[in-house]
């Protein structure tokens, strides 16, 4: 036995399966290929023609009834064939019925997908793009650059190009997280797990990680190839050494480290903040090789490359890059006076959540409905981890190698300050960045929990066969992907609306700041304006403008708009502000009624109206012979 061997460098064998092809398998792949692109046709063919409260009801039922059959199928087939390449077919089928879904926005030709942050972001990249800005101007301009590469190349509107790199992050996220998986635990149905972990897309919750044009959300997904490059590295063999033939490790494995330093490049731009949890996950590497290396010199992570000179290299890109402008230093001076704040008492822990608990009570549903709707399987997965990292720690796990085993241990031990981290942010309610980090915690508790049923299948092959031990596993994937794909896009069914952008909404917008008379504002309703000027006319604009376009309507208010204000205002409401105010949020604050009452009060003029999109005057209290411009 090698030296390399012994450190667990090379994974043995894997058994053989032993047990007869079933004779339904590559019929059901071929029935599930059919339906699924029977399922993407009837949603090509059939695009939204104006605002959708709900993408799921609005999307054609076939589409859902030939997604469930392809994924069905493929959970079928890849946790009971005992043929390779039929699994490798199966895994292939239900990563693309999972990327049509993701695909639907683009499928069904929605304008944009994105309201707030998005339309800013698509600003961003149109300034970009026209170079009204340039890359150094943008604190994190990695997903416009990239929207803006697309959309030149490809010959895509802008718009498209930047929906389509959602997707691509989603494919970086979905075909890296089962190769991590790979390097953390042996077994014939490892890729498997780990390709169903990925689907369930468990980084996404709603409150602060969405699945849009959302930086922090794609580095968040794009960090699953970051981890993989590092348990890449680990589980390298070294180089040959001639004098004592035998395999010897090396400081740095030349290879992975120039690719990985490319990576943590790009990482810092496509998001500073989530940079900081990478780097955060190296130093806490750092720390775990040099204390073996002092006090366990025996240990297989003694001799593991070390990454001192990538983490370095790292630090330096990111303080070259964040301390360059007042981001850095505003950000930290946010979140030292928000926890000075709890340390004296000033602020709430969770005051947040404590605020979003009270609204949600108010329109009849509750928190533990939320929980099970948006975190129920974090929840699985978490618990799940927590025991993988207690045997990691505690050296206790019983695997084939020893290499698996040390790379588990690195990312168990750098949950720990992870976790720290994130309830910082929860003590000191900062925003809601706590749920930001809670999203690269499910990263890292995917990787675990997988090779926690990787574990939990090997056991149970021992006790019932493989046909009954996978059925058992594809049932419990079913019903998890179900409770994954019902909240992946906003809807009613989480108490929230539909964040699509019709085209008529973007022109109506901009329509009304053709309208506005300088100096008038424009108010939105619950959303400010500022995000559709963003989206039209670019981000540049705003140094000389926000003060217009950074007011909303107070609550209850729409039945009485010319006594609320004391000075003339534009108002904004839109489809979207109805169904949202109305039927998603059951008329907390906005009231049918009072949507009905706004033309009927005197001192309001209806300015412009498209369908979509109505622009109103409130006259001057002041006067009455005031008319609108």
């Amino acid at each position: 036995m090698t030296a390399a061997t012994a450190r667990g460098a090379r994974t043995p064998p894997r058994r053989t399966e032993t047990n007869p092809e079933r004779w339904w398998t590559k019929p059901l792949l071929t029935v599930g290929f059919l339906t699924l692109t029977g399922a993407i046709l009837s949603a090509k063919t059939a695009p939204a023609t104006g605002y959708e409260l709900s993408l799921y009801t609005a999307t054609p039922i076939l589409f859902w009834v030939g997604v469930a059959i392809a994924l069905g199928g493929a959970l079928l087939v890849a946790f009971v064939s005992s043929v390779r390449w039929v699994r490798s077919l199966a895994l292939v089928l239900a990563a693309t019925a999972m990327l049509s879904v993701l695909g639907l926005p683009f499928l069904r030709d929605y304008y944009f997908h994105g309201t707030a942050d998005p339309m800013t972001h698509l600003g961003l990249a149109k300034d970009l793009n026209s170079g009204r800005t340039s890359p150094f101007g943008i604190m994190y301009p990695g997903i416009h650059i990239l929207a803006v590469f697309i959309s030149r190349v490809v010959g895509y509107p802008l718009r498209r190009s930047v929906l389509f790199v959602t997707l691509l992050f989603a494919l970086v996220y979905i075909l890296f997280v089962p190769l991590c998986v790979r390097l953390l635990v042996s077994g014939p149905r490892t890729t498997t797990i780990g390709v169903f972990s990925a689907l369930l897309l468990l980084p996404i919750n709603h409150i602060s990680t969405h699945f849009r044009v959302h930086p922090f959300t794609l580095t968040t997904l794009y960090s699953a190839f970051i981890v993989f490059l590092l348990l890449k590295a680990f589980l390298s063999e070294g180089r040959y050494d001639r004098r004592s033939k035998r395999s010897k490790p090396v400081d740095t494995v030349a290879g992975t480290f120039v690719v990985l330093a490319v990576v943590l490049t790009s990482v810092v731009l496509f998001h500073p903040q989530q940079a900081l949890n990478v780097l955060i996950l190296f130093v806490t590497i750092c720390d775990i090789q040099l204390l073996y290396r002092v006090f366990r010199s025996d240990h297989p992570i003694s001799e593991h490359p070390r990454l001192y000179a990538p983490t370095l290299f790292f630090l330096g890109v990111y303080a070259l890059w964040t301390t360059r402008t007042s981001w850095f230093y505003r950000l930290a001076d946010k979140h030292l006076s928000k926890i000075a704040g709890y340390i004296q008492g000033e602020t709430v822990a969770g005051k947040q959540i404590q605020a979003q608990g009270d609204s949600i009570a108010a329109i009849g549903a509750s928190i533990p409905e939320l929980f099970v709707k948006l975190f129920l399987l974090s929840a699985v997965y978490t618990a799940i981890t927590a025991v993988i990292a207690l045997l990691s720690v505690s050296h206790a796990f019983d695997d084939e190698t020893t290499a698996p085993q040390s790379t588990r241990l690195y990312l168990s031990l750098s949950l720990l300050p992870l976790l720290m981290v994130f309830l910082v942010y929860f003590v000191g309610s900062i925003s809601k960045m706590q749920f930001r980090h809670l999203g690269f915690l499910m990263l890292l508790a995917t990787l675990l929990g997988a090779v926690g049923l990787c574990v939990a299948l090997k056991r149970l092959r021992h006790t019932i066969s493989l046909p009954r031990s996978g059925l058992l596993f594809a049932v419990g994937f079913a019903l998890m992907l179900v409770l994954a794909i019902a909240p992946l896009y906003q809807s009613p069914y989480i108490h929230k609306q539909n964040v699509q952008v019709t085209e008529m909404q973007m022109e109506g917008y901009d329509q009304a700041f053709e309208h506005q008379t300088n100096g008038v504002p424009v108010l939105g309703i619950r959303m400010e304006p500022t995000r559709y000027a963003d989206a039209t006319r670019g981000v540049q604009w705003r140094s000389e403008r926000e003060r217009l376009y950074r007011q909303t309507v107070p609550f209850n208010t729409l039945s009485q708009l010319q006594t609320t204000f004391r000075s003339p205002r534009y108002v904004i409401v839109t489809r979207l502000d109805r169904e949202r105010e109305i039927n998603a949020y059951q008329q907390l604050r906005f009231s049918k009624e009072e949507f009905q009452a706004i033309e009927r009060q005197s001192g309001i003029n209806r300015v412009m109206s498209n369908g979509e999109v109505q622009l109103y005057y409130v006259v001057d209290n002041s006067t009455t012979d005031d008319e609108p411009p």
